[in-house]
């Protein structure tokens, strides 16, 4: 006994689909995750002490390497370039009591970047279903 089944419409579930999906491989999403990002830099950049200033600039949000065609990435971290003691502060030495000032800006703000995030894609979304 054999049975088949016939799907009409599926060429349209498909095409609507790929334009839902569309926007979100772009520059825009990229843009939306560094906005994100931005946010957690901005506040270790008020925790960290400012002595020189030198470990406020190197604390900077960027653009990842893309992930295949659909994954963007964007992060918020120490250049260390520019300050290469900036761990040493943060969790402290033998000789000088832990500073942190990353971990608790991670802390603090991961609701709001997960906000941020959640709401600029949800519109690139709305966006591309209009």
């Amino acid at each position: 006994m054999r049975t088949s089944i016939e799907i009409e419409g599926l060429d349209e579930v498909s095409r609507r689909i790929k334009s839902v999906l569309s926007p979100l491989e772009g520059k825009d999403v990229t843009d939306v995750l560094v906005k994100g990002a931005r946010i957690i830099r901005d506040d270790a950049k008020q925790r960290a002490p400012k002595r020189t200033g030198r470990l406020r600039r190197s604390i900077k949000a960027k653009r990842g390497k893309k992930r295949r065609k659909l994954f963007s990435t964007a992060f918020a971290a120490v250049d260390f370039k520019v300050a290469r003691y900036a761990h040493l502060v943060e969790y402290g030495t033998r000789h000088s009591a832990p500073k942190p000032y990353f971990r608790p800006a991670v802390d603090a703000k991961r609701n709001e970047v997960m906000r941020t995030v959640n709401d600029g894609i949800a519109e690139l979304i709305g966006r591309a279903v209009r």
